[in-house]
């Protein structure tokens, strides 16, 4: 269903859907939801749609990768060299949101949308990827709000809480 051979596939009626994104944009739009906003922040939150799959999430995903997905399923340990190498990169575009969130409850304004969970989706595991998170005390505040939503929460198996 999906041409790269992934998931996640939303099939709603006609509409065959791929890419996680795309899908909570559509949901949210379907449900009526502010998740997506339909006036000017429209634009914000794919500013940071955009920005999280091309600068943060490749880099944070390296490190969920490696120490969660290759032990549990590729019978592999973390690459060290593999963290180190994105490290820097992790820290620069944590540096962006970090300066970002200040003053700010989400991602846009004060009200939570789409973007704050695309983003936020490696923040569970940080603690047992170790993620670099102590210099960044808006993330990690941001990060709290987010983890006060049961729906955000429920997801997430206990043990990874970071």
């Amino acid at each position: 269903m999906n041409p790269n051979a992934k998931v996640p596939v939303l099939v709603d009626g006609d509409l065959v859907l791929w890419e996680s994104n795309a899908i909570m944009c559509h949901l949210a739009e379907k449900t009526g939801s502010d998740l997506w906003p339909r006036d000017k922040r429209q634009t914000e939150v794919l500013r940071w749609l955009m920005w999280d799959a091309t600068e943060f999430a490749p880099a944070a995903s390296t490190f969920y990768f490696e120490h969660i997905i290759k032990p549990r399923f590729l019978q592999g340990r973390a690459d060290p060299a593999e963290i180190a190498r994105v490290t820097p990169d992790f820290e620069r575009y944590a540096a962006v949101l970090e300066s970002h969130l200040q003053g700010r409850d989400y991602l846009v304004g004060h009200a939570l949308t789409v973007a704050d969970f695309a983003v936020a989706i490696t923040l569970p595991y940080a603690g047992k990827t170790g993620m670099p998170l102590d210099g960044f005390p808006n993330i990690r505040r941001w990060h709290e709000r987010l983890q006060q939503l049961p729906a955000w929460r429920e997801p997430f198996p206990q043990s990874v809480a970071a």
